[in-house]
């Protein structure tokens, strides 16, 4: 029997494609909450099997990878990633593009050991990590170190926005949703998203072209 692991492979990632394809083409939607099953969020990308050649190679996975989280970012609704349990690499590259992060209070780690197990992300997916942490030193921590965190930990650092126990990590994801898109306009709200990623983005090559200077 095949535990669920959440692994992002060729066809998870054509799926999730083909979902926002659904949800951009629905106006009646007005929120996502993602979430995994047992154990695990999303355990990234399937790394055994891409060394098997089974697998779409690494660096294609994530050029797929990169245009979902695109996609998230710009989604002109509400996203909630219910982080259930280990989101590891991908998995938490995926989470890091929702709007909001609720994580498992008792179980589950959190890390992107791309450094660690040689795989060199896209500068894109970079920005993201660096915008969407709360400071330079966390984002160093988590792409230099591989740093793992708890879901405690990740919320002491700013990664994800709260820690829920199991029971009510849904329900909380549920209650925000319909909190946030009951009282807001969902044309304004995604006009706003758009423009406060490309407001941090710039400001994130501002950052680094004064570092250079």
């Amino acid at each position: 029997m095949t535990t669920f692991e959440g692994r992002l492979t060729s066809r998870l990632l054509q799926d999730v494609e083909n979902l926002l394809d659904y949800i951009e083409s629905t106006p009646s939607i007005r929120a996502l909450i993602t979430t995994g099953k047992g154990r695990f969020f999303s355990n990234g990308l399937d790394l055994d099997a891409i060394r098997k050649g089974t697998e779409t190679p690494a660096e294609e996975s994530l050029h797929s990878l990169q245009g979902i989280m695109r996609r998230l970012l710009y989604l002109p609704i509400i996203t909630i990633a219910a982080i259930n349990g280990h989101a590891y690499g991908g998995g938490l590259l995926f989470a890091l593009a929702h709007d909001y992060r609720i994580c498992r209070k008792d179980r589950g780690w959190l890390c992107v050991p791309a450094a660690a197990i040689g795989i060199t992300l896209p500068p894109f997916i970079v920005k993201i990590i660096r915008t969407k942490l709360p400071d330079l030193t966390t984002a160093r921590d988590v792409l230099l170190l591989s740093a793992k965190y708890t879901g405690p930990q990740a919320f002491e650092k700013g990664i994800v926005d709260s820690v829920q126990p199991l029971p009510e990590l849904l329900p909380h994801c549920i209650a925000l949703a319909k909190h946030i898109s009951s009282s807001t306009n969902q044309v304004a709200l995604g006009n706003i998203k758009r423009s406060l990623i490309e407001a941090s983005l710039m400001l994130e090559d501002d950052s680094s072209i004064r570092s250079r200077l």
